[in-house]
């Protein structure tokens, strides 16, 4: 890191830090460690400072995806460190989340992070002196408790009698008594009868303006009170063939109307605002869901924040790798994918696909994202043509094991090895499943190499540590 992105690596742990006006001393701890870990020296730690002077500073992401997962870390790691979570603490870190697209998975590994690091920097911190800890009796020895009896006579030979008191008591005669106060008169309250004053009739409410959606046409409304990036937003809605905006319960809604054939002319305006919790979608007047559309938004932001975007769409960085170029397809090239009993056994060990199966399920699960401008058909369409029409059971292929007798299932006796022995047991099975992803990335190539698709790194997808415990 440059010494400007240090200033505000620190600028954003700091706000944290001081978000409910208590730095505790674990928090100063852990700043320290931060400040030692990034290498700020005294000028980078003034300049952050003057930048929270002002008053109004809000959290900035940082340049690279790695810079910017450190940064949150540390910012939740801060949060904790005094052992409470202040809602003025954790709401700006949700915010910069979720601007930047990160999921519940991606927070959640932070802060396993985030505590790990922190238990590490309390372990490792100096014990403070004055920590309250008991001193330490010296060893008695005779020659101590001696000492100790003889310094006490002393003490008590050199101490003079306490002076005497007079015994004489004062004479009564020059005692005055007090006199009696008089008690004090009781005056009677009045009370005094005023006429009741007549409630002042209610405020009629402003009226509100409603907003009907046209007949025809796309529309896209927004809640811009709860926008941060408010200029990005209704630069995406000057492309509107009608746009305005209206006030609702307080809230100010900003909204565009396109007169478009298709929803697809849509996905970049729709990425502008898919973050916001608050927007509407209309179809030709009727609202729909806004999932059902634009379901790829947080997807398609994820992959642009990813160091390589084409793999993402691959399972780069997730638990397993797919052949159909798109995560959201539920379909992994992985023991546990379920797709992989679409056919039927022709013999003992020979399994058929039907592979019109795999589109019917393919077309299922990608229906909610299939405007994704990152979505590329013709590819899905050469993936399956590459996939093998039959398989047999060895090698690269191994039954798909099930407990319990279901629909397709059948028994089949399988050949096992432990501890050096080798032994034949009857299991049910009701398909196949890859034993490693060397034939998923044979299908990959092949499918890029047939449908003309941007150039990709096999060799990434393979060393990927993800997806190694695969092979």
């Amino acid at each position: 890191m440059n010494r400007a992105e240090k200033v505000v690596y620190l600028a954003n742990v700091l706000t944290i830090a001081g978000a409910d006006d208590v730095v505790a001393l674990q928090e100063k701890l852990a700043i320290r460690w931060i400040i030692s870990r990034i290498e700020a020296d005294a000028s980078v730690v003034e300049d952050a400072t003057r930048l929270l002077a002002s008053g109004d500073y809000k959290l900035k992401p940082l340049g690279t995806p790695s810079q910017r997962s450190a940064n949150i870390e540390d910012m939740i790691m801060v949060a904790l460190s005094d052992g409470k979570l202040d809602s003025s603490e954790i709401k700006p870190i949700e915010k910069m989340t979720d601007v930047l697209g990160y999921v519940q998975a991606d927070m959640d590994m932070m802060v396993k992070k985030a505590q790990s690091r922190l238990r590490k920097i309390v372990k490792d911190a100096p014990v403070p002196k004055s920590s309250g800890q008991p001193k330490r009796r010296k060893k008695a020895t005779p020659a101590r408790a001696t000492a100790r009896r003889t310094r006490s006579k002393e003490v008590t030979r050199t101490q003079k009698p306490p002076r005497a008191r007079a015994l004489a008591r004062p004479k009564s005669a020059s005692r005055k008594k007090p006199k009696p106060t008089p008690a004090p008169a009781v005056v009677e309250k009045k009370e005094v009868l005023r006429p009741e004053r007549e409630a002042p009739p209610p405020v009629p409410a402003a009226p509100e303006k409603k907003f009907t959606p046209p007949d025809e046409g796309i529309t896209i409304e927004f809640c811009s009170s709860l926008s941060l990036f408010l200029k990005r937003e209704l630069k995406a809605f000057e492309s509107a063939d009608e746009s305005g905006e209206y006030e609702l319960r307080g809230e100010k809604w900003h909204y565009g109307v396109w007169l478009v054939d298709s929803v697809a002319e849509l996905a970049r305006t729709a990425m502008a605002v898919s973050q916001l919790p608050k927007r509407r979608l209309y179809i030709n007047g009727v609202e729909t869901a806004w999932g059902s559309v634009f379901g790829f938004c947080a997807c398609a932001r994820a992959r642009a924040m990813s160091e390589h975007p084409a793999e993402y769409c691959f399972g780069l960085g997730a638990d397993e790798l797919n052949t159909w170029g798109c995560r959201k397809a539920d379909m992994n090239w992985s023991s546990s994918g379920e797709w992989f009993t679409c056919g039927a056994f022709k013999s003992e060990d020979v399994f058929v696909f039907d592979k019109d199966q795999m589109i019917r399920k393919l077309e299922e699960n990608l229906q909610p994202y299939r405007l994704c401008p990152f979505l590329k058909l013709n590819y899905i369409e050469s993936a399956m043509e590459a996939m093998p029409d039959k398989v047999k059971v060895w090698g690269r292929w191994r039954f798909r094991e099930v407990k319990t007798q279901g629909f397709g299932s059948v028994a089949r006796n399988i050949r096992k090895t432990v501890h050096g022995c080798s032994y034949t047991d009857s299991r049910l099975v009701d398909g196949v499943i890859p034993s490693g992803i060397q034939g998923g990335l044979k299908i990959i190539r092949r499918a890029v190499k047939n449908s003309g698709t941007g150039p990709l790194n096999h060799r990434l997808l393979a060393e990927s540590p993800e997806v190694s415990r695969y092979t």
